[in-house]
């Protein structure tokens, strides 16, 4: 938790420049923030990316975060642990893979962003992921190039709700 560039009332850095790499996490990583600036950079490689919830440049209140991958096959999975109350059977929440979120209630939302330059890559999440956007915030999933694979349940894929935006 709040690792792998995180940025949480400050900033959070992880620069990677070369390998394979294999990132893992539960909450609040690889390139979260709130309050704060985020950001987990890894410029080549076949990297996996795996973790819960809020990662993989998400963003809440007053926060940037950032994922930016260079190039390679990547993987993405984000989801799996905690159960949307929407769809308690077999749909979790994810706000990850390019989030930008805020508190409905009291506050706007960040910007989440997950920049991924070339390579074949596979994305999976489930509610609120793939550049998605919810009250005030903004998120984007930016892929350059590649044969890519995208899934995810609701809320995903350039969808943005509560005066938001989202963009794949």
């Amino acid at each position: 938790d709040f690792s792998q560039g995180c940025g949480f009332f400050g900033v959070g850095v992880l620069d990677d420049r070369k390998g394979n790499d294999r990132y893992r996490a539960d909450t609040m990583a690889q390139g979260a923030a709130a309050f704060g600036i985020g950001i987990i950079a890894d410029r080549e490689g076949n990297d996996s990316y795996q973790r819960s919830l809020y990662n993989q440049g998400s963003a809440f209140t007053g926060g940037v975060g950032l994922l930016i991958d260079g190039r390679g096959d990547d993987t993405f999975f984000a989801g799996g642990t905690y159960p949307d109350s929407r769809e308690p059977e077999g749909a979790f929440v994810s706000v990850s893979q390019g989030c930008g979120f805020g508190d409905r209630n009291y506050a706007s939302g960040g910007l989440g962003i997950l920049w991924n330059g070339s390579g074949h890559d596979s994305y999976s999440g489930s509610y609120f992921a793939q550049g998605a956007g919810y009250w005030l915030g903004a998120g984007l999933l930016i892929d350059r190039a590649g044969d890519d694979r995208y899934e995810a349940r609701r809320y995903a894929q350039g969808a943005a709700t509560h005066r938001a935006a989202g963009a794949l």
